[in-house]
Parts: structure tokens; sequence; C-alpha cells
């Protein structure tokens, strides 16, 4: 009788403890999933807080992404406001992966934009970390769009976790002309569009900003801009194919997406011009016929059909004056960008009016920055290793641009494993994510005490056996 007594009395103080320690840890997972809701890319109004009574040198710092070979050597820039942040320009290791989610929250430093080239297949910076993505092509074949959302929206989980609030992904180029290959999904733009929009969804539902590329139309280039010039069809041929995917995806998630505008000749729009350099491209197609009003991004402006007709200062101005709102720019090149941008500011040939949208437009993906410690926790580790390789000559490294990367396949088709390449899992970046923690924590208190409750029990049932025999 003692000891039912006893039990009944240990369990009425233990109900409140486990209910109290439960209700924080999902407190601590409803907090964080709140922090990370999808993040508005148009931002807030043009005389909103975030950038009202900024200066030249506050704005020009907020428009500039650098290119870096090593993730530290973004600090200087970051700490010195010349840059708002970077994206790798190869793959990342677990080393490197540790460095950016050091570096997306610097102390003393308002959010840091990182960003990524995360399409799968041969380019996947975060692969070596979370395991390899198949090719956008392999995804079209093999998967259905259902299943490439849910892909993306547990790789775009991992990214968050790594601190990346952004990813150049997906590549809506029709076909695989120079430098795109099995990056993009078909030769049908109806395909195109559907598999598309399935990255977008998942990434969105991840919290992640996908980037549609590249803007008008990759698929059928003359040449890889990496190495010169590329032209691409008129702008009425683009119309009835190229430009088709992009219509469908910005119809449908418009205020929710960035896109990137490739460096393309387009005969009967931009007068000889590279696509990401004009007016008639970004203010007049992009932003006036289609009504895009999010953020623009360039590609990168180191690459040799930039290169070759302007340095990166220069480069970095035509861009914004055109309708751009975040250059690209290798970091070296960065300093000297930042004060092109500001002169230009001073002589007239930028609008601080202008900078100041652009601003908050890349203050609509910043504003989550804050819930990258419990966005997600490290790769899982679970799931069987998948058999589909990269596809037959993809390069581990595409220079100025890339990344896709890998997530565990659950069963929904070739999914990479978790891990690198060679299918070894990889050191966690971090501790767990907050909601983990408040779990794990909950679940060893609730062990410790009903460990104690069935000591005490025990003793309970022998001390009575014992007066019983006496």
């Amino acid at each position: 009788m003692a000891a039912s007594l006893l039990v009944m009395a240990l369990l009425a103080v233990l109900a409140p403890l486990v209910s109290v320690v439960s209700g924080r840890a999902g407190a601590a997972g409803a907090a964080t999933t709140a922090a990370c809701d999808r993040p508005d890319v148009d931002g807030p109004a043009v005389d909103g807080p975030d950038v009202d009574g900024l200066g030249p040198d506050d704005l020009a710092g907020r428009v500039l992404l650098a290119l870096v070979g090593d993730p530290d050597s973004a600090r200087d820039g970051l700490a010195a406001g010349t840059i708002s942040g970077f994206t790798p320009s190869g793959e990342v290791t677990p080393a490197e992966a540790a460095t950016v989610r050091s570096l997306a929250s610097m102390p003393g430093v308002g959010p840091v934009l990182v960003a990524s080239d995360e399409e799968g297949g041969e380019v996947q910076r975060f692969a070596p970390v979370f395991g390899a993505l198949p090719a956008a092509q392999t995804l079209a074949a093999t998967q259905t769009p259902a299943q490439v959302r849910a892909t993306f929206a547990r790789y775009g989980r991992q990214l968050r976790g790594a601190g990346v609030l952004m990813a150049f992904a997906p590549v809506l180029d029709v076909g695989g002309g120079p430098a795109i290959g099995t990056r993009s999904f078909s030769e049908d733009p109806d395909v195109v569009a559907r598999y598309g929009n399935a990255v977008v969804e998942g990434y969105l539902d991840a919290g992640v900003v996908p980037v549609l590329k590249h803007f008008p139309g990759h698929g059928r280039a003359s040449a890889d801009t990496h190495d010169g010039e590329a032209s691409v069809a008129s702008l009425d041929v683009l119309e009835q194919r190229d430009l088709l995917p992009f219509a469908s995806v910005l119809e449908t998630h418009g205020s929710e997406v960035a896109v990137m505008v490739g460096h393309l000749v387009v005969p009967g729009l931009t007068d000889g011009e590279p696509a990401s350099l004009s007016g008639a491209a970004i203010d007049g197609l992009l932003r006036t016929e289609y009504g895009f009003d999010g953020l623009v991004v360039s590609d990168s402006l180191g690459m040799a059909a930039i290169r070759d007709r302007e340095d990166a200062a220069g480069a970095v101005v035509r861009f914004l004056a055109a309708g751009g709102d975040l250059a690209i720019v290798d970091v070296a090149d960065a300093p000297v960008a930042h004060r092109a941008v500001v002169d230009a500011v001073a002589d007239g040939r930028l609008s601080a009016a202008a900078l100041r949208r652009s601003a908050l437009r890349i203050a609509g993906v910043t504003a989550s920055a804050g819930c990258v410690d419990g966005a997600a926790g490290p790769a899982s580790t679970a799931g069987p290793a998948s058999t589909a390789g990269p596809p037959a000559g993809a390069s581990s490294e595409e220079a100025s641009q890339g990344g896709s990367a890998a997530d565990g396949g659950e069963g929904e088709g070739p999914v990479g494993a978790p891990g690198r390449r060679d299918g070894a899992a990889p050191p966690p970046l971090s501790a767990r994510g907050a909601p983990e923690r408040g779990a794990l924590d909950a679940a060893i208190f609730v062990a410790i005490l009903s460990l104690g409750l069935a000591v005490v029990v025990v003793q309970a049932i022998r001390r009575n056996r014992q007066d019983a025999r006496a």
C-alpha cells in the first residue's frame, strides 16, 4: 500500500515537470519555425527603416556580392562593409563549410548574405559536405516533380543549417548548349517549367531564396560566356521557346524568387551588348514586359564575356544602371568596385534612390538570417548510398559558376546519399539545432526521472516483502 501511494505521488510530481520541459522544447521549435518563414524578396517599402538614411558608402556595399575561393577571404570585406555577402567559386570542404557558417553570423556585422550555386550534378558547391544530387537532366528523367520538390526541400534545410540564404538554381535554360549540358532539365520548355517550379517550391519550403538562371536563356547560346562573347537567337525566337519557363515560374512565384541575368547578346534587344549590361534586357524585358519587381542578380562579372569589354568596376556600374540589384564580383575586385559605385552616385551615373530599392530587395533575403541556428541540423547520415553518380564527363568544379548539392534519397529516386562524393559521411557542421536540443533535453530529463522512479518502486517493494516476512 505504501509503495502504491509513493508511486502515485511521484507520478503527480513527474507529469507537470515533463509537461513544462516538453512545452519549452516545443516552444523553441515553434519559435524557430516562425523565424524561418519564407523571406520576402521584394522587401519593405522604399522608404522603410532598413535602408532609410544610408549613405552612398553603405549602399555600395549592400549591392556587391563577393565571389570567393576561400570563404575566409570575405571576412575583411564584410567587416569593412564593402560587400553584403559572398558566394563560393568552387566546391566547399567540411572545414570551409564551418567557416561559412561562422561568417554568416559574424559578430559586429549586419545580416550576411551567403549565396551558393546549388543546382545538382556538376554544379553543386556543398556536395562534399551534404553529398551529390543528380543533374537536372537526370532528375527530369527519373523523378516526378513532387519528388524533386521534396529532394530540394530537404537539401535546402541543410543549406540553411550551413548559413546559406540563397541558392543559384534552378537552371531554366532550354537545351544543353555550351556551358549548360546536363544542367538543363530538357529540350522541352514545358518540362523545364514543371521541374523548375518543383526546385523553386522545394527551396521555398526550406526558407531558401531560389534564383532563376540564366535569363533570357542560355540553352542555345553560341558559346560559353566563361570563355568569351556568346549570342543567342533573336528575341522573337526566344519568346517562342527559351523565355517560356521563365514566364511560367515568374507567373507562379514571381514575388518569392530572384533572377540571374546572363551575359548573352540578344539580337533585336541588347544592341550588341550582353543582357547583364543592357537596360533593354533588365529594365525593359524582365521588369517591364514580365512585370518582375524582385531581386535581379548578375552572373559573375569576372567572366570573359564581360572582362573582354569592361573592367570589374565599370561592369558593376553598368549592371546597376541597367536595373540590376546585386552584382557578383571577384573578392579581389570588390574594393575598387565599391569605390566605383560611390563615385557613380556622386557624378549622377547611378541614382541613390535606385540603390536604396536594390538594398531593400536584398534585405528581403537577409531579413531571415537570424534563423540560421535552428533552421536545420547537420546532414542526416541515414539511408543507402545512391548508385547514380554524377553525369559522365561532369567536372567537380566550374570556374565562376556552379553548385549542386546532395541529400539523402529516402526512397524517392536516385538522390545522392548524404556525405562526400566518395560516400563517406561528413562531420557535423555544429551542434544540433534548437528544436532538436530541446527535444533531447526533455527526453533525457524524462529518462532520469523514470529511472529514479523505478529504483524507488523496487526499494519499496523489497521493504514491503521484508516487513511481511517479519
